[in-house]
């Protein structure tokens, strides 16, 4: 189980997404599963939730957490410019 971050732009031609794994590691993932509408409600799914929420939480929570870029792209051009408005 992990949480959907957003696309990863400029990574060949196949669709890739950030992750958040429940450890606070971003990876990113050429393909994902999202959860059905009828797992949302079962204990299954709730108990496996609160498990992951129970683990990340501590991570995200702490002030010394910070997520590091280690993306190849980071020295790209453009890859982190900001427009002005």
């Amino acid at each position: 189980m992990a949480n959907f971050l957003g696309l990863l732009h400029k990574i060949g031609n196949s669709m890739c997404y950030f992750v958040l794994k429940d450890n606070g590691k971003v990876l990113s993932w050429l393909t994902v599963q999202p959860i059905l509408k009828e797992e949302l409600h079962t204990d299954q799914f709730l108990t496996k939730k609160k498990i992951f929420d129970d683990e990340l939480n501590p991570i995200l929570n702490n002030p010394n957490f910070i997520i590091a870029n280690t993306s190849p792209l980071k020295n790209m051009v453009g890859y982190h410019t900001q427009r002005n408005a």
